[in-house]
């Protein structure tokens, strides 16, 4: 089953609580938009709330 984006009133991409990857395999970054792809692959048991201190992903950064 696949997520579905939040959308503000005018049909944006919501932001959400920062998170980033827990598994020290992935790219050092945070994720702060429901439907950023590269957040939505991380699985849920390696979410963490939280910055970790990362700057934000390029693909975060492009949705605003």
């Amino acid at each position: 089953m696949r997520e579905q984006a939040h959308l503000e009133p005018g049909g944006n991409p919501m932001k959400v609580q920062p998170y980033h990857s827990g598994n020290p395999t992935d790219p050092d970054v945070h994720h702060d938009h429901d439907n950023c792809p590269s957040g939505q692959q991380i699985p849920l048991s390696n979410k963490i709330v939280g910055t970790g201190g990362y700057p934000r992903c390029q693909h975060c950064v492009g949705l605003g």
